[in-house]
């Protein structure tokens, strides 16, 4: 009562302050037990488990959302998995177009030269025809050229050495028995090789004539070489052109047909040499037979000696 008396005694002023103080102490202790009214961070977390709770399939058959979310991770389960394609190793491998770049330059410089040298040189490859078909025409032609073999001569048997180089290189090549890695170094090797065994075969002709008495004879014999050789390397450019760009099918059948063109010229030479050396051959059988795996036989099984070794190191 003491408590009551006391609050009619207040001015009625005074008494609306402390009922408001009461009102605002116990607002703050409520909100100092329920925390800040304003901060989202709670709330926020308390709505992420909430979805989260949904997301989590239930045992309840009417809960649509837990279905939905199960029927979506058994999807994927099932899926089948993309497999990327795995990204292609590049391996070196030889350039093909410079390889092609290099057969385009070297078949268009033969076909340059050789037009060259046949427009200029007309008359020259016109007796060279005539005395590769007869004897007595080519007997004539050796007078007229005397010891040594003209200016214009040469320089188609320098022709004949690059046409049948060419031949020998395309020949190596498809049989992948190129002995060097760059494509110029092969091709000077082959018209080198080529070039190297006929030099070495005059020589030779130069000393047997120096050697025995048949100095006539064998310088007939030299420039017979040197006729039939200039006549093959013409016939030869038609092949390397179709052997450097045509299918490989004709690749082949050209291959062996060049191949039998040139024992077909190397047998007509030699039987021509038979006759005009036939007056020798009936005393001289030893000499001749000497002479025949020297300088005939030899040559030969040294170029294809040459060949199978760089075809055995470019293996290894």
């Amino acid at each position: 009562m003491s408590c009551f008396n006391f609050a009619r005694q207040l001015p009625k002023m005074e008494l609306r302050w402390m009922l408001v103080g009461l009102y605002l102490l116990l607002q703050t202790m409520v909100f100092a037990q329920s925390g800040n009214p304003f901060d989202l961070t709670p709330r926020l977390t308390e709505q992420q488990d909430t979805i989260v709770e949904e997301n989590v399939p239930s045992g309840n058959p009417f809960d649509i959302i837990g279905k939905k979310a199960k029927k979506e991770e058994d999807k994927r389960s099932t899926e089948t998995p993309i497999f990327k394609k795995p990204k292609e190793i590049s391996v070196p491998v030889e350039n093909a177009g410079s390889k092609g770049t290099f057969l385009f330059t070297l078949i268009v410089g033969m076909l340059v030269l050789a037009a060259i040298f046949m427009t200029l040189l007309r008359e020259f490859i016109g007796k060279v025809y005539h005395a590769f078909l007869n004897d007595n025409l080519l007997n004539q032609l050796h007078r007229e050229q005397g010891p040594i073999a003209s200016f214009p001569f040469q320089m188609l048997y320098i022709l004949t050495f690059v046409i049948m180089g060419i031949f020998l290189y395309l020949l190596l090549d498809h049989y992948h028995s190129l002995p060097y890695t760059s494509p110029w170094k092969n091709l000077f090797a082959s018209i080198g090789m080529v070039a190297g065994v006929f030099i070495a075969k005059h020589i030779f002709l130069g000393f047997l004539a120096w050697l025995f008495p048949i100095e006539k004879e064998i310088r007939v014999y030299s420039f017979t070489i040197m006729v039939f050789n200039i006549m093959l390397g013409l016939v030869l450019i038609p092949f390397n052109v179709i052997i450097a760009y045509a299918p490989t099918e004709v690749v082949v059948v050209s291959i062996y047909i060049g191949l039998g063109i040139l024992a077909l010229i190397y047998l007509f030479r030699q039987l021509r040499s038979l006759f005009a050396a036939s007056r020798y051959l009936a005393f001289h059988k030893l000499h001749f037979l000497l002479y025949l795996c020297a300088v005939e036989i030899a040559p030969v099984l040294v170029l294809i000696k040459m060949i199978m070794l760089a075809s055995g190191a470019n293996e290894h």
